[in-house]
């Protein structure tokens, strides 16, 4: 979860100083997967 949460800031942040299309939805996805995968791993 704190992994979403964390992509979609950088994301955010990514697209508001950027012109970089999706960025928020991008960030969201990865950091979703990298939480998953933290969580997979630490059981």
């Amino acid at each position: 979860m704190l992994g979403a949460v964390v992509g979609a800031a950088l994301g955010i942040l990514v697209s508001v100083t950027t012109d970089v299309p999706f960025a928020a939805e991008v960030g969201l996805l990865l950091g979703g997967l990298v939480g998953w995968f933290s969580a997979g791993l630490r059981r």
